[in-house]
C-alpha cells in the first residue's frame, strides 16, 4: 500500500455559492461536509486510482471521531493517533459566477511530546506493509520540525522510497535524509530558500539548494503553469493540459497521488510526473479534494507537454 503521512487532517466544509456579496446574507446554493487534509486528499485519489492507500493522522473530539468513520467508509485505512484537543474544521468558498475559490483555514491543534512518539511508533509499525510512503501538508504545533525527516530516514531503513510534499523547515529538515521527490509548490520553494522564484532563473537557483541539501529529485507544483521537474543538471517544464476548473482545490494531491502511483509501476520519474500532472488536472475538472476521475486522468495525459525549462 501507499503510505501517506498527513498530521494535519481536517473536517472540510464546502459551500458553494452564486456568487459572495460582501456584507450580505449570502445563502448557500450546495453545502458538504468531506475528511480532508493534504495526506487524506493524497490518499483518496490513491484509492480512487485503483491502489491501496492507508494515511496516519491525529485525530480527536467528535469531529475525529466523525473523521475516523467517514475514512473507513471510503476504503481508506486510517491508522489513528487519539489526541485531547478536536479535529480542525476548514471552509471552502466556491463561486459558481466567477469560479473562485476561497479557503478558510482553522490552525492545527498544539501535540505533545507524547503525542509525537506516539505517531512515530505507529508509523515504525506500518511501514512493513508499506510500498512507497508520501509525506503531505504541515506539521502540528508542538511537533519537531525534524518529524519529517526522521521518519523518512526510518522509511528508507526499509527501503521505501519516499515522496515529501511539505513547506518550511520541515521540508529543509527532511532534505538530509535524502527523499526520493521533494514537491514544493512556487511560493512555498521561494518561502524556505529565501530566493525570488518568479524568474526561470531565481527557480532554478532555489531548485539548486534543495538538490544541495540532499533531494535527489524536485518537482516544483505551479498550479495552472504544471510543474517543474529537476534532476542534476536537467530542468523541466510540465505544462499541464487545458481544462474547465471546478474545485482545484486537492489538486496538488492528486499530483504526489499520480506521481507515486504511477513511479511503483515501474514508470521512470519523468513518466510518472507527467501522470501526476494528469492527475491534478482531473482533480481540478472535477468535485477537488482528490476526487479524481481516473479515465479522465489517463485521457489528459497525452496533452501533457514537456519542455527544457528556459
Amino acid at each position: 500500500m501507499i503510505l501517506t503521512v498527513g498530521p494535519t487532517p481536517t473536517v472540510q466544509r464546502r459551500m458553494t455559492f452564486t456568487r459572495i456579496i460582501p456584507n450580505q446574507v449570502n445563502r448557500a446554493l450546495e453545502v458538504e461536509q468531506l475528511t480532508s487534509g493534504k495526506g487524506v486528499n493524497c490518499a483518496r485519489a490513491v484509492v480512487r486510482l485503483g491502489q491501496p492507500a492507508g494515511t496516519l493522522l491525529f485525530l480527536g473530539g467528535e469531529s475525529g471521531i466523525w473523521m475516523r468513520q467517514a475514512l473507513e467508509e471510503e476504503g481508506i485505512a486510517a491508522t489513528v493517533v487519539e489526541v485531547p484537543r478536536r479535529t480542525r474544521t476548514c471552509s471552502t468558498i466556491l463561486e459558481t459566477d466567477t469560479g473562485t475559490a476561497t479557503e478558510l483555514v482553522e490552525n492545527a491543534a498544539p501535540v505533545d511530546a507524547a503525542a509525537v512518539s506516539a505517531y512515530i511508533a505507529a508509523f515504525c509499525q506500518i511501514l512493513p506493509n508499506c510500498r512507497l510512503v508520501t509525506f503531505n501538508g504541515t506539521i502540528p504545533p508542538g511537533a519537531p520540525a525534524t518529524l519529517y525527516h526522521d521518519l523518512v530516514y526510518l522509511a528508507q531503513q526499509h527501503h521505501l522510497p519516499t515522496i515529501v510534499d511539505a513547506q518550511g523547515e520541515a521540508l529543509l529538515a527532511a532534505l538530509a535524509a535524502r527523499p526520493l521527490i521533494v514537491k514544493p509548490n512556487r511560493s512555498e520553494l521561494a518561502a524556505a530558500t529565501k530566493r525570488d522564484c518568479s524568474t526561470d532563473a531565481g527557480l532554478a537557483e532555489a531548485i539548486a539548494l534543495l538538490h544541495q541539501g540532499g533531494a535527489r529529485w524536485v518537482l516544483v507544483s505551479d498550479g495552472a503553469a504544471g510543474a517543474v521537474l529537476s534532476y542534476q543538471h536537467t530542468l523541466l517544464r510540465l505544462r499541464p493540459p487545458v481544462i474547465k476548473p471546478q474545485n482545484p482545490i486537492g489538486s496538488g494531491d492528486a499530483l504526489t497521488a499520480g506521481l507515486a502511483v504511477s513511479w511503483l509501476a515501474g514508470h521512470p520519474v519523468p513518466d510518472a510526473a507527467r501522470f501526476g500532472i494528469a492527475c491534478g488536472a482531473a482533480n481540478a475538472a472535477g468535485p477537488g479534494y482528490g476526487r479524481l476521475d481516473p479515465a479522465l486522468a489517463r485521457q489528459l495525459l497525452s496533452q501533457v507537454q514537456v519542455e527544457p525549462l528556459g
